[in-house]
């Protein structure tokens, strides 16, 4: 986990209870950013990017990747996503799904700081009961 988390500059996590708001800067999917072609382990074996970093400046395949903002606020139970056709509303709803489950398992997310928290290297995010997810 450490080395993974250092190979995508990821940034600790600030867990809050269920209402508590979520502040995600700039989240990179993480399989989009060090795809799996190189092996199972081929973020962990790359050089260690500093904390919030994006990986683009050294592949500029990756440049194209467009990272994502979320900021719900405490309290908000319902949150309507709404846009044109490809306008990217499931990626960012995969994307928010993918950061509470890397924060679950431990792992800092590759994501800017978010605004407002103690400790310039951290971000918000929610502990949740349940990650479901429909694949297919």
């Amino acid at each position: 986990r450490a080395r993974w988390s250092l190979a995508v500059g990821g940034l600790r996590v600030r867990l809050r209870s269920a209402g508590g708001g979520a502040s995600l800067r700039a989240f990179r999917h993480p399989l989009l950013e060090f795809p799996l072609d190189g092996g199972p382990h081929a973020a962990a074996q790359a050089p260690a990017a500093a904390p919030g970093a994006s990986t683009a400046q050294s592949n500029p395949a990756r440049a194209s990747i467009v990272a994502v903002d979320y900021d719900v606020a405490p309290g908000v139970k319902c949150v309507v996503i709404t846009g044109p056709n490809t306008g990217g509303k499931t990626a960012s709803l995969k994307g928010f799904g993918i950061a509470a489950l890397l924060a679950r398992a431990g792992l800092r997310l590759p994501c800017q700081p978010s605004p407002g928290l103690e400790g310039a290297q951290a971000v918000a995010a929610v502990w949740h009961d349940r990650v479901m997810a429909d694949v297919g």
